[in-house]
């Protein structure tokens, strides 16, 4: 599962570092984001594969990935449990 953000519109630090704590960190005790719509997907599985019309054969993952516009120094400085990619990074594949 790819998140994708666009991280141009966050101007100041301040609406960078809520919108990464919302993302992959969450807030209050609550799971974050990507997480809760990872879950989501692992319980749909099969209504997905049967919507895109992909045959189920072996065994499927879901793994969770952020795919944002720019590199970010906040994976840096803040160890995330899900992976951060630029998209540069992502069509270079360089993750």
């Amino acid at each position: 599962m790819i998140e994708c953000k666009d991280f141009a519109a966050a101007h100041m630090p301040h609406q960078i570092a809520n919108e990464l704590e919302n993302l992959f960190l969450g807030k209050g005790g609550k799971e974050s984001k990507v997480a809760r719509r990872a879950t989501w997907v692992r319980e749909h599985l099969d209504a997905i594969l049967e919507w895109y019309k992909v045959k189920r054969t072996g065994r499927w993952d879901v793994e969770l990935l952020i795919v944002v516009s720019q590199e970010l120094f906040a994976p840096y400085l803040r160890r995330s449990p899900i992976r951060i990619l630029s998209f540069d990074a992502l069509v270079e594949g360089r993750g």
